[in-house]
């Protein structure tokens, strides 16, 4: 495979190249990335009918294959504070070497 990696990198357009290489990664279970080249082999105007049907009747197959799956997330967080304001009443900026005392409003 990496030859074919190696050839595609100076070839792109070599749709022959590609589909070998989508083929070898289909016979080692990775079916993903063979999917994706294969789709990328069938986006060539020059492919014979019965190539692009094969193609085609392959990511078919390829598809109908895939393992899905289905995550849930689910998480729980206080009521209170919920936006982690302070309950200061003032709040002090600095300049430099100057502090000033900032009073926050009751909104605050």
């Amino acid at each position: 495979m990496r030859e074919f990696r190696a050839a595609l990198v100076n070839h792109p357009e070599q749709t022959r190249i590609r589909l070998e290489l989508a083929r070898a990664l289909m016979l080692q279970g990775k079916t993903a990335s063979a999917d994706h080249h294969f789709r990328l082999a069938g986006q060539d105007a020059d492919l014979p009918e019965d190539v692009l049907r094969t193609i085609r009747t392959t990511r078919g197959i390829l598809r109908n294959q895939r393992q899905w799956s289905f995550n849930l997330d689910f998480g729980l967080a206080p009521d209170t504070n919920i936006s982690n304001g302070t309950n200061a009443t003032t709040v002090d900026a600095t300049f430099g070497s100057q502090t000033i005392p900032l009073t926050l409003s009751n909104t605050a």
